[in-house]
This record gives C-alpha cells, sequence and structure tokens, in this order.
C-alpha cells in the first residue's frame, strides 16, 4: 500500500502545528509545578511506557 500525500506531508505538518501550539502554551509555572511533584511525573511515564505498551 502506497502513502497518500495525506499520510506523508499534511499530516506531520499537522502534528508539528500541534506540537508547537502545545509547547507555546506553558508558563514558568508548569515547570514549577513538576519540580514541586515529582512522583506525578514518574507515574504518568511509568504508565506511558511500561503500562500502555503492555496492554
Amino acid at each position: 500500500m502506497q502513502n497518500s500525500a495525506l499520510l506523508s506531508v499534511f499530516l506531520p505538518v499537522a502534528l508539528g502545528i500541534i506540537m508547537l501550539g502545545l509547547g507555546l502554551s506553558l508558563t514558568l509555572e508548569d515547570f514549577r509545578r513538576v519540580v514541586k511533584f515529582p512522583k506525578a511525573i514518574g507515574i504518568a511515564l511509568v504508565c506511558q511506557m511500561i503500562l500502555l505498551p503492555l496492554v
């Protein structure tokens, strides 16, 4: 099956725009919250990297 122009061009560009928008919406308070509550980040990473692929 060959990739269409939609899959090879439009979707990566759309994903890049979405990621840029999310990154630009971050504030210093978001990073302070990560430092203040590192356990939540650890649990989220374990769930995403180990639990999710197992499911």
